[in-house]
């Protein structure tokens, strides 16, 4: 080290923690620890791809109006599927929008980590389940995280053979935007 200063750790060689909340206060776990993690995870579900009902959110006015609450009424939200991003859907150029889920949770085993597996996201993505956030992934490298996995910690959020409402928001600052890649529950093993 010259000068007495530290190096500045870049972004690009980073290997981990890339949001720009601190994992620990955000509960997500993404790159070279969200790979080693899930090698100690079991899948116990595939949440759908479609099914999943979108409202757009150019204003960014979901939080304050309660997108995301149990009550908020959908009958201006559309179909939407998770398996491809929302410009190929219909809404190009979108900034923020909402996906929302009426899950009905498969059996999870007690005292393990539950966790939601995201394959992609492009960019952000805040998760409330039935009308609580729970976890949330706010990337600070997006050139970097787009298409790379990471994990939520949903551990006492989800009930075995329970019916929860995940509300999810995804922000998108350029290019294409949305859940692209499927996304499930793994458990610890």
């Amino acid at each position: 080290l010259e000068g007495g200063e530290p190096a500045k750790e870049t972004a690009e060689k980073r290997e981990s923690g890339f949001g720009a909340t601190p994992p620990a206060e955000a509960h997500y776990v993404d790159g070279a620890d969200c790979r080693q993690l899930v090698g100690s995870l079991k899948q116990v579900a595939t949440l759908p791809l479609d099914g999943w009902l979108f409202k757009a959110d150019p204003k960014r006015v979901g939080v304050e109006q309660g997108y995301f609450k149990p009550s908020y009424p959908t009958k201006d939200f559309a179909r939407i599927r998770v398996d491809a991003f929302w410009d190929d859907q219909g809404y190009k150029g979108l900034a923020a929008g909402w996906y929302r889920l009426a899950y009905q949770c498969p059996d999870l085993p007690a005292g393990k980590r539950v966790y939601l597996h995201f394959e992609s996201v492009d960019e952000t993505a805040c998760l409330y389940i039935d009308g609580k956030r729970v976890a949330w992934y706010d990337t600070a490298h997006p050139n970097l995280t787009w298409k790379s996995p990471f994990l939520l910690d949903v551990t006492g959020s989800l009930n075995s053979g329970g019916t929860h409402l995940l509300a999810i928001r995804v922000g998108n600052e350029s290019g294409l935007g949305g859940i692209y890649r499927p996304v499930s529950v793994m458990v610890e093993k």
